[in-house]
């Protein structure tokens, strides 16, 4: 893997993680118990986390790729 995924997953994964805590204290604000927020935060990470990683390597890829040509 070169460089430039290492930052993007980089990147990706210290947004993910920021989101992780926001979405926790918001959860646990509606009454969830710890076990619930926890479930559905990691259920959100991983979802979020591909979602977010394949839109910037799609972006990457494909649309800046053809700018250059």
């Amino acid at each position: 893997m070169n460089r430039q995924y290492m930052e993007l997953h980089i990147e990706t994964l210290t947004q993910m993680l920021v989101g992780l805590i926001l979405g926790y204290v918001i959860l646990r604000a509606f009454g969830l118990t710890n076990s619930q927020s926890i479930t559905l935060q990691f259920i959100f990470f991983v979802v979020s986390y591909a979602r977010s990683y394949t839109i910037r390597w799609l972006f990457k890829e494909i649309i800046f790729k053809q700018k250059t040509n």
